[in-house]
């Protein structure tokens, strides 16, 4: 993981986007009540302004918050907070995500209640909940292979090129990586 202070010199794509997306994950986090201070915090994944998984190290209020880290997820996809009870690793963390933001859409889609689901940022209507589950399925099917293997540098749907630097064809669906 990347500590947050060292964004600047790391060797990380899309620089602008993760600055961007980790100020999107400490307003996020500071404004729960339970989360006093932000100390520290590490980017445990990150995909430009798509999805960046955060790791914090928190001081929590103790009352009703006892945990001194907490993942956060943000990016084209509403925020989310996971306990570090669920997810042990950037993997776990969007795992959790992915389930807690299923149970949203699900509910909506069925026409019930989301009062006990996660809170989302949006109202709960059909076509939110549509474009969250499309996300979600990109998330499941593209995000989750990449984390699990440690990938860096991902690429995706690149467009091929000749010595001349014309464009000659698109590879889809293309997933690269160092």
């Amino acid at each position: 993981m990347i500590n947050i202070s060292d964004i600047n010199s790391s060797k990380l794509k899309h620089k602008d986007e993760v600055i961007s997306s980790l100020n999107e994950a400490i307003n996020y986090l500071s404004g729960y009540s339970w989360c006093v201070n932000i100390e520290d915090g590490w980017i445990a994944s990150s995909f430009g302004y798509i999805l960046n998984i955060f790791y914090f190290q928190i001081q929590p209020d103790n009352l009703s918050c006892k945990d001194n880290y907490i993942w956060v997820i943000v990016g084209d996809i509403p925020p989310a907070y996971i306990d570090i009870v669920s997810a042990h690793n950037a993997f776990d963390a969007l795992y959790c995500y992915i389930i807690i933001m299923t149970e949203w859409v699900e509910n909506i889609m069925n026409g019930r209640s989301v009062e006990e689901c996660f809170p989302v940022n949006v109202p709960p209507q059909k076509k939110y909940a549509k474009m969250l589950k499309t996300r979600l399925k990109m998330l499941k099917e593209d995000y989750l292979p990449i984390i699990s293997t440690g990938c860096k540098n991902v690429r995706k749907n690149q467009v091929q090129v000749d010595v001349s630097g014309n464009r000659v064809g698109n590879n889809r669906p293309d997933i690269q990586s160092e």
